[in-house]
């Protein structure tokens, strides 16, 4: 009696799995429309703002001010154009790697010490020398300059 009263309930729960793995679906196709719209207006921002940009060169102003905003030019950080990028010395490069966590284990384990305290724990939050730019070779469009070339 037992096992014919849970089979509704067998039932139920099946429903509720297949329910959620639909609105994991749905979740992701809303992930992959909301990206594109992302894309979208960042593109627009980029467009708009060098359209903005050529203006205040047209007209020969460094700023135009409205009731609520002023338009103008910004100065941007430094930046450095990678003609040959085998030119860039190794101490500027970083790199990411992305390797099973006991194979890590093994890698440091058969390292020196001095290289291991160069190592930060990935449970610490961080790991010196991963991620960043390469040589400061991001520039924004509307802000490139002339610089040392490799």
């Amino acid at each position: 009696m037992y096992l014919e009263g849970a089979a509704e309930k067998r039932d139920r729960v099946a429903d509720f799995i297949h329910f959620c793995e639909g609105m994991a679906e749905l979740a992701k196709a809303e992930g992959k429309r909301l990206q594109a719209r992302q894309k979208h207006f960042e593109a627009t921002a980029e467009r708009v703002s060098a359209m903005v940009l050529r203006v205040l060169d047209y007209l020969g102003v460094k700023k135009l001010e409205g009731r609520t905003n002023t338009l103008k030019k910004r100065k941007c950080p430094p930046s450095v154009r990678i003609i040959d990028e085998a030119k860039v010395p190794a101490e500027y490069k970083h790199i990411t790697v992305t390797l099973p966590l006991p194979q890590w284990q093994d890698l440091l384990a058969g390292s020196g010490e001095e290289f291991r305290k160069s190592i930060r724990h990935p449970q610490a939050g961080d790991f010196r020398g991963v991620g960043g730019n390469q040589a400061g070779a991001e520039s924004r469009k509307d802000c490139r300059r002339s610089g040392p070339r490799y």
